[in-house]
């Protein structure tokens, strides 16, 4: 029996040399922002799709709750993923996590699947969001 076609992967990469994003993280929110950062990556990872729809009242209780901050430090470290650009800042105006440098260090698994790769533009035209 052949494996279920998915947009979701089992791991990620997790690059040794962290760069500005991870420093910006722990300067401003010490381990809370390093930890949140990996557990929206690990979200991302898990879900179809690679991407976190917060308009959704479900799914942002269960990110807060995985990721065991305040509502306000929450929305503060993915405000602060947008700035340095570690996510896409216009769709997290709509509410929407997504982070290409994530979609690119996965990439290699979706050459040998049937399901593509999923996009910025996927995910526009799914949310129904017309932006440029």
């Amino acid at each position: 029996m052949s494996r279920q076609a998915t947009a979701t992967v089992d791991y990620f990469p997790h690059i040794v040399n962290g760069g500005k994003t991870i420093y910006v993280l722990e300067s401003k929110f010490g381990n809370d922002g390093y930890a949140v950062w990996f557990k929206i990556q690990e979200l991302i990872g898990a879900t179809d799709g690679h991407y976190i729809d917060c308009r959704d009242l479900a799914t942002w209780e269960f990110l807060m709750a995985k990721c065991m901050v305040d509502k306000d430090k929450l929305l503060n470290i993915i405000q602060t993923l947008a700035n340095v650009g570690a996510i896409d800042g216009e769709l997290w105006e709509q509410k929407v996590i997504f982070c290409q440098v994530f979609i690119n260090n996965v990439a290699d698994v979706y050459k040998r699947r049937t399901v593509k790769l999923p996009t910025r533009e996927t995910i526009l035209n799914f949310c129904g969001f017309n932006l440029h």
